[in-house]
């Protein structure tokens, strides 16, 4: 079995050592660590969005999702991403396919590949998220279960 840093290398194979090295320790952090002076946070319809740290070469997100709720349906043209479930049940959909992701586990989203975080189960759903480059407004809505805009979308929207 691979360790922590080679199964997030899978998914964000340019990550640096010091990007890999911080994402172990924050998926290992209280969220009130990781929460505490972020430099984003982002309330959406669906739970919140906390960029912890953004550096120059990568940023690194907690991520909630209430339950029965999920993010839309969304792509990013540059953007590589690995998603640490540190609690609950992720179903990410990529495409017509669904995978689901157990507390523990690590999956990822890669340039121009539509997906969708979802939260099927009756607890809340936590996620770190790695993600290079450190893009916030890389974001292109293609559904949305709450109305809000598609297409390019700016950070917080």
């Amino acid at each position: 079995m691979l360790d922590f840093r080679a199964r997030v290398a899978q998914f964000l194979p340019q990550a640096s050592s010091g990007a890999l090295s911080c994402f172990e320790t924050c998926a290992g952090l209280a969220s009130t660590d990781l929460q505490s002076n972020a430099p984003y946070a982002f309330p959406k319809p669906y739970g919140f969005n906390i960029v912890s740290i953004l550096t120059a070469d990568f940023g690194i997100s907690l991520i909630r999702i209430d339950p029965g709720q999920s993010t839309s349906l969304h792509f990013h043209s540059l953007r590589y991403e690995a998603f640490f479930v540190r609690s609950g049940r992720l179903t990410l959909a990529k495409g017509p396919e669904k995978i689901l992701i157990l507390a523990g586990s690590i999956s990822g989203s890669k340039p121009h590949e539509p997906h969708r975080l979802s939260n099927v189960a009756g607890e809340p759903l936590e996620i770190i998220e790695l993600f290079a480059p450190p893009l916030l407004d890389d974001t292109t809505r293609v559904e949305d279960r709450y109305n809000r805009v598609l297409g390019c979308v700016r950070r917080g929207q």
